[in-house]
């Protein structure tokens, strides 16, 4: 075998590569920084929940937001009983519906609106609807399709659409222009510029607009189900855990809630760092 076929780079994503990334991980985790940051993080829940405990009634009513103790006792019961585990899963799977529609409808309209006719034509529109409150549209949608799922999923859809319509708008303003004009000399149509180009250029806009939309598409459906409580979510489940008076269970629910969001968010970023750290393309969010 030549000098030349042995120097060869290794394309993207092959096993060497995948090797020094995990290599990259087991050093981070063994890094002293690391687990000093994440034994202060412990220390500061701890020293939260002592807190919370230990305040008199007059500073933290225990009846509007319980204490640790009564607050661990609400998550198992509703984790026993399978009410948390049913909210849950209804709530994640508007979140899904709503996620897959908004990416498509955001990402569609904002290739659409970066062609002269699009830019014409929504310019106008996707401005005055993007200033438009979403908390507003609750009652239209329940109005135009009822007091069902799909009006949840609507609320949620108006919601993280624009942020995918301002991500992959921001990925196409900052495509490499000498590759651009590179694969319109050698012929290629608008779609093969599109698939070629466009949307692998996008890649990092796209995944930071999902690790802003799912902690926004969460709360926006959590909203929906206190505003309509039309589905066993998990607001519903913290709207009668309120009207009971049980401030210990509409704590748990919501801290699953912060919890949920705050897992999604450490897993997008480390994406969206592996993808910078592989590529060597694109911001870290």
């Amino acid at each position: 075998m030549s000098q030349t076929s042995r120097t060869l780079p290794r394309p993207l994503g092959q096993p060497a590569e995948r090797g020094r990334r995990r290599v990259f991980r087991k050093a981070r985790r063994r890094d002293p920084d690391f687990w000093t940051v994440v034994g202060l993080r412990v220390l500061l829940v701890a020293i939260f929940c002592a807190l919370w405990q230990l305040a008199p009634d007059g500073v933290v009513p225990e009846s509007a937001v319980g204490r640790p103790s009564s607050v661990a006792s609400s998550f198992w019961s509703l984790l026993k009983s399978g009410a948390l585990p049913t909210a849950l899963g209804s709530t994640l799977l508007s979140v899904v519906y709503a996620m897959i529609i908004g990416a498509v409808l955001g990402i569609a309209l904002g290739i659409f609106s970066s062609m002269p006719v699009g830019r014409w034509l929504l310019g106008p529109a996707i401005s005055l609807l993007y200033a438009i409150p979403k908390v507003g549209l609750i009652a239209v949608f329940v109005i135009l399709l009822g007091v069902e799922r799909s009006s949840h999923v609507a609320l949620v859809v108006s919601a993280v659409l624009f942020v995918y319509f301002y991500a992959i708008r921001q990925g196409i303003e900052e495509v490499n222009e000498d590759q651009l004009n590179a694969l319109r000399g050698m012929g290629a149509g608008r779609l093969t510029v599109l698939r070629k180009l466009i949307l692998p250029s996008a890649v990092p806009q796209l995944l930071g607009a999902t690790r802003i939309a799912l902690p926004l598409a969460l709360t926006s459906e959590i909203f929906a189900e206190l505003r309509e409580p039309s589905i066993a979510g998990l607001g519903t489940l913290l709207a009668d855990s309120s009207q009971s008076l049980n401030g210990a269970a509409a704590s748990a629910v919501l801290i699953v809630t912060v919890l949920i969001a705050y897992g999604l968010d450490i897993v997008l970023n480390s994406r969206v760092k592996g993808f910078t750290e592989l590529t060597g393309t694109g911001l870290q969010v």
